[in-house]
């Protein structure tokens, strides 16, 4: 039921904006929340927010800005640069005036999720608190969170259910917080020994030629997604997906320097979707097109790592 809500709200709001145009395959839909990623430009609009929208700014000039007047009279304002993040409350009447373009990431929280932030938060005695929308702000925790659901629409067929509402009700424990005034401490940060990292590799190297999401890897060490990342990180230097995204081309370039299979055997034995995928991937990493990589291995007679 809040799928089929969401999902109107939002489709209608698309409309309205008129300069804002879909970016697919970024998005999903989960009983409690949608995901899309959307370019924005210059224009004037109009709306009304049925929704909790939440928004980080992936890729943007640094002319762009917003100005929204809120119907209860209070004006917020911000520029918008990559890694800021942005959150207007559900029910805010606003008229916003944007410059510049961007690449954006929504997502649009049904009002039950912040019911439950609440009720989770009643033991503190806070009561009632009033909601307040901002914009152009860095936040470490809400960035990672709102990744990792960007991370789970990505995969084929968006992971569970269970987990995707498991990072939105974080997402509004911390927005509820902020507005409640109480910090929300950083957990725990510690580094993986050499044996966790032995075991989170050993999974990798086995489930390569498939699509390997967080949640996955982090199940291989018994922690949740998001001190798995943490970890991880701080360990490696990598987030997963770019060590993942190491290992694929590895074995990209350890197929091809044998010369034997044909790049849709490489790409599926390396756990790309289709040819043209492990392409782009491969020229982003390496600066040649697989092609071009293979040609230059046979004509220097030697691997080129």
């Amino acid at each position: 039921m809040h799928d089929s809500i969401l999902r109107t709200d939002m489709s209608e709001a698309m409309v309205e904006f008129g300069h804002a145009k879909l970016r697919r395959p970024d998005e999903a839909y989960w009983p409690r929340a949608n995901l899309l990623v959307i370019e924005q430009g210059s224009g004037q609009f109009e709306a009304a927010c049925g929704f909790h929208l939440v928004e980080l700014t992936l890729h943007g000039s640094q002319s762009f800005a917003i100005q929204c007047d809120c119907e209860n009279g209070s004006k917020t304002s911000g520029r918008c640069l990559p890694g800021m993040v942005h959150y207007t409350h559900n029910g805010t009447e606003m008229s916003c005036k944007m410059r510049g373009t961007q690449v954006v990431q929504q997502v649009c929280i049904d009002q039950s999720v912040f019911d439950d932030a609440m009720e989770a938060l009643s033991h503190l005695g806070r009561g009632f608190v009033e909601p307040i929308s901002f914009f152009g702000v860095y936040d470490s925790r809400l960035k990672m969170l709102m990744d990792l659901l960007l991370d789970e629409a990505r995969l084929p067929q968006c992971a569970s259910d269970v987990f995707a509402d498991m990072l939105v009700m974080k997402i509004a424990l911390i927005l509820t917080m902020r507005r409640m005034g109480i910090t929300d401490r950083e957990p725990a940060r510690h580094t993986l020994s050499q044996t966790e990292l032995s075991r989170v590799s050993d999974y990798v190297e086995a489930h390569l030629n498939r699509p390997l999401s967080l949640n996955r890897m982090a199940a291989t060490l018994g922690m949740d997604t998001v001190s798995f990342f943490e970890a991880f990180q701080k360990t490696t230097g990598l987030v997963p997906d770019d060590y993942v995204t190491q290992r694929r081309i590895a074995v990209v370039k350890d197929r091809m320097a044998l010369g034997a299979d044909t790049l849709p055997d490489i790409a599926r034995a390396a756990g790309f979707s289709s040819p043209a995928r492990m392409a782009r991937v491969f020229n982003q990493q390496i600066g040649l097109s697989p092609a071009q990589w293979r040609r230059d291995v046979r004509a220097r007679g030697r691997v080129l790592h």
